[in-house]
């Protein structure tokens, strides 16, 4: 286990939908912050659009382990029922 070092926090949504997510670049996990809604999926996406991660939260902050997946640059897309935001995060 390595330590993780902070260089960006990144705010995502609307009133609808709001998210932080940190830290980003990530070495083992990303944090995932709802601040209006719970029972999020999260869908993690190589550069080339392949499926890497699949995971559900089920409470407003979770983290998501990406200690497995190999360095590069992914998109992240976080929904709900009612609406989805994608990001981009690095993994060192």
């Amino acid at each position: 286990t390595g330590s993780i070092e902070v260089l960006g926090v990144e705010h995502i949504g609307s009133e609808k939908l709001a998210f932080k997510v940190f830290p980003n670049p990530a070495q083992n996990s990303i944090t995932v912050r709802s601040l209006n809604y719970e029972n999020l999926t999260i869908t993690v996406y190589d550069i080339y659009g392949r499926l890497i991660l699949k995971t559900f939260l089920d409470n407003n902050q979770n983290n998501v382990d990406v200690n497995e997946i190999p360095s590069g640059i992914y998109l992240m897309n976080i929904s709900s029922s009612e609406a989805s935001s994608t990001l981009k995060f690095l993994k060192n």
